[in-house]
């Protein structure tokens, strides 16, 4: 499974990071105190400047929820007023990606199909020099994403994943602080005690062979117990199952 290889490029220190940061903010109050702990988090990292909101890809509507906005009102105000959330490939490659990725990879991509780069090389000009982009899938119309950018951010492969698993929890976190249940946010159904023991292991970075190993269970079974989790978590991928599992008190860290 390609997010599990994915989630295996977090070191048990960046991982410990990315988990010390969602159990600070549990108790946040505010999305306007959820920001500053995100703005602090992100920093660290060399990202000055970020975004989370909504994306309704096939009408090509931007929901931002400002709150959660870090970045120059000037380069907001003309993305919006030239509609580039049609045209900017970054955005556009939100409904194809599961896993992070950057700016320069969009661009690398973009060389052999032409693509329009007028978005990436306005962005410089406010010292946007580099982003990363999350997708955070859900099961209803709109598409979750969190864009980070910087002049010279850490791009590692195992930031991206930790940046992954934090702006799945602030995403769903803001959400609830604003007010903003979503249809597809249903009560999930509790997972059993097999489910909640892959789903712990899964928070500790461990494959489905690993897992299986460390359960006397098949790679099989794990991976049934797995995908029954996610269901009844209402997620699409082993990160956003692990931090919905904390968010919802099935496990702890």
């Amino acid at each position: 499974m390609a997010d599990s290889a994915h989630y295996s490029l977090i070191d048990r220190k960046v991982a410990a990071s990315a988990f010390d940061f969602i159990d600070r903010v549990r108790n946040v109050r505010t999305v306007d105190e959820l920001r500053a702990a995100f703005a602090v988090q992100a920093g660290a990292s060399g990202f000055e400047h970020f975004m989370f909101g909504k994306v309704r890809l096939n009408g090509n509507e931007l929901f931002p929820n400002l709150p959660m906005k870090v970045c120059p009102d000037g380069w907001y105000n003309r993305y919006l007023e030239q509609g580039y959330v049609a045209t900017d490939p970054a955005a556009q490659q939100m409904a194809i990606n599961v896993l992070p990725y950057t700016w320069d990879e969009v661009v690398e991509r973009g060389k052999k199909i032409d693509v329009d780069q007028r978005v990436f090389n306005e962005a410089r000009a406010w010292n946007m020099n580099h982003g990363l982009c999350i997708p955070v899938h859900n099961l209803g119309g709109l598409q979750g994403f969190a864009t980070l950018s910087g002049f010279a951010p850490d791009m590692s492969q195992c930031t991206k994943a930790a940046f992954q698993l934090m702006a799945i929890y602030v995403h769903a976190r803001a959400d609830e602080l604003a007010g903003q249940f979503l249809e597809y946010r249903g009560a999930p159904d509790r997972l059993t005690l097999r489910e909640r023991e892959c789903v712990s292991w899964i928070a500790a970075g461990k494959s489905t062979w690993e897992i299986g190993e460390i359960l006397s269970l098949s790679e099989l079974t794990v991976a049934t117990y797995i995908k029954s989790a996610m269901r009844k978590m209402n997620v699409v991928t082993r990160a956003q199952l692990a931090v919905q599992a904390l968010i919802s008190g099935e496990i702890a860290l």
